[in-house]
């Protein structure tokens, strides 16, 4: 299915070649980004589990503004602002172990879980131009991570997880412009504000929250655009990468029992490598 709708991406990108011969003669004030993406992401939580997805798919947006405090973005005003959505979605595999009462703990896999994210941001910064066709954006901002993934489905040892992260990102583009190509580095820290771990009922226990509020996460891309007379056309890989400490201890309540158990979320690590194909207006 997802080489299907590959092949449909870029026989419209390149049906847009086609049409488009001009290249574009200045910068604009106003520009949409509109991407399809593809990636894998393992997550760890070391000596203990694993979740591996399966190739994600997923749609991406970014809308950018340039002279935000005034109408002249090309004179003195530097400044820009970028509102951004993603959304991706596809099965992952899940990697750990069932314990006993004795704490013997028996290996155990469940392929095929539902698990999704969406993903927004606002980033807000300046436009710096040095040399011939070299700029640089520096950007500072706020971002949002929601993190779905339904382990209830493995069955009475499953539960649902949701994992959900605010943070500002602080990061810069380095962007090398000629003509009718632009090639564009970006490296971004995200300092990680506060998140949030639900973890629901399993086994007779209730669900519970926890909170996190150590980590950080690093971002990684290179693109690649041509550029025409409306519309540019660009590939972009990328890496995503977080690393969240160990909770505060949350407990859960044993049903029927009066007694409760106390649990934090582990640290944890993950990794997602990925592919943009995507349009710009």
């Amino acid at each position: 299915m997802g080489g299907i709708i590959v092949k449909k991406i870029l026989v419209f990108l390149f049906c847009l070649v086609g049409l488009c011969t001009e290249v574009f003669a200045e910068e604009k004030k106003h520009s949409l980004q509109v991407a399809y993406e593809m990636s894998n992401y393992k997550y760890r939580e070391p000596g203990l589990m694993s979740v591996k997805a399966r190739p994600k798919y997923g749609v991406s947006a970014a809308y950018t503004l340039r002279g935000l405090l005034s109408q002249d973005f090309a004179g003195d005003d530097h400044s820009f602002a970028t509102i951004d959505f993603r959304y991706m979605t596809g099965d992952a595999d899940y990697y750990g172990g069932i314990q006993d009462g004795t704490g013997n703990v028996t290996p155990f896999t469940y392929k095929g879980i539902e698990d999704y994210y969406f993903e927004a941001g606002l980033r807000m910064g300046a436009v710096y131009s040095f040399a011939d066709n070299w700029q640089v954006w520096p950007y500072f901002g706020f971002g949002w991570r929601k993190l779905v993934n339904h382990l209830e489905e493995s069955g009475e040892t499953g539960y649902l997880r949701e994992s959900t992260y605010w943070y500002l990102p602080i990061g810069a583009n380095l962007k090398y412009i000629n003509n009718d190509w632009e090639f564009a580095l970006n490296g971004e820290f995200d300092y990680f504000l506060k998140g949030k771990q639900y973890s629901g009922p399993v086994s007779g226990m209730e669900g519970n929250n926890n909170d996190q509020g150590e980590g950080y996460g690093v971002r990684v891309s290179l693109k690649a655009e041509k550029k025409f007379e409306k519309v540019g056309v660009f590939v972009e890989p990328f890496w995503r990468y977080w690393h969240i400490q160990n909770s505060s201890l949350a407990w859960k309540e044993i049903t029927g029992t009066g007694w409760a158990m106390g649990v934090i979320e582990p640290k944890n690590y993950t990794h997602e490598y990925g592919l943009k194909i995507g349009v710009s207006f």
